[in-house]
C-alpha cells in the first residue's frame, strides 16, 4: 500500500515547520510526502526554500500541489522539480476552485522546456485537455478573478469566498478588508465563527482580535 502525507499547510508554515512535520510523517509510515499549498499564496522563491528544507529533512519523495490564485502555479512547480520534488499536482485546464490548479499541459509543456524529462507527449497532453473541456467539464474554465487574487495574496483558502460575501453583506462591511482580517488570523478550514467575528468587528470598526 502507498501511503501519502499531506502537509496541507506548506503556505502557512516556515520551511522549518515542514521538514519537522515531514520528519514526522516518514517516522509514522509515508512513503511520500506532499506540500498542498492550497491558498495560491507563494511565490517560486518561497515554494523552492519549503521544498529544499524538506528535501534536507527526509528521504521519502516530495510532492507539490499548487494553486493558481497569483498566476504563479506554473513557475512554482518549476521551482520546486528544480529543489527535489518528483511528484506535481495539476489538472487540465486547471481545472479546479476558485482560480484553479496548474494546468497539466502548461507544466508539462513549461517542465520540458527547462529540460527536464518527462514522460508526455505534448500534442497528446493537449488534445486531453480539449476533450475535456469540451465533454467532460464544458462550464467556464478557471480565471483569475479580483477574489482569487485577493485571497491569494491574504493567504485565505479559496472555500472562504463565499462565507465571506454572506458576512460582509449581512453585516454591512467590505469584503475584502474581511479578507485580509482572515489573513491576518492564519485562519484554517472550518472556521467559518471566526468569518462571522471578524466580519462584525469590521462592521463596529474594531480592529482585529490580539
Amino acid at each position: 500500500m502507498f501511503t501519502v502525507g499531506y502537509l496541507i499547510s506548506a503556505g502557512m508554515a516556515s520551511p522549518e515547520q515542514l521538514a519537522e512535520e515531514a520528519r514526522k510523517l516518514e517516522s509514522y509510515g509515508a512513503d511520500y510526502v506532499n506540500l498542498a499549498e492550497s491558498q495560491g499564496h507563494l511565490v517560486p522563491t518561497e515554494v523552492a526554500a519549503r521544498v529544499r528544507a524538506v528535501r534536507g529533512a527526509v528521504k521519502i519523495p516530495i510532492g507539490f500541489h499548487p494553486h493558481n490564485n497569483l498566476g504563479l502555479a506554473i513557475g512554482n512547480i518549476l521551482a520546486a522539480v528544480e529543489e527535489g520534488a518528483s511528484f506535481i499536482d495539476g489538472s487540465l485546464k486547471g481545472f479546479g476552485g476558485g482560480a484553479g490548479n496548474a494546468q497539466t499541459e502548461v507544466a508539462i509543456t513549461a517542465l520540458k522546456r527547462a529540460g527536464h524529462e518527462v514522460g508526455a507527449d505534448i500534442f497528446g497532453i493537449m488534445d486531453a485537455a480539449d476533450v475535456f473541456s469540451k465533454q467532460v467539464a464544458p462550464q467556464p474554465m478557471p480565471v483569475i478573478d479580483n477574489d482569487s487574487i485577493l485571497m491569494g495574496y491574504a493567504n485565505v483558502y479559496g472555500g472562504y469566498i463565499h462565507p465571506v460575501k454572506h458576512a460582509a453583506e449581512r453585516y454591512g462591511c467590505d469584503p475584502r478588508k474581511l479578507v485580509l482580517r482572515l489573513g491576518e488570523r492564519k485562519v484554517v478550514a472550518a472556521q467559518e465563527d471566526v468569518v462571522i467575528e471578524e466580519a462584525q468587528r469590521l462592521a463596529h470598526g474594531i480592529r482585529k482580535a490580539a
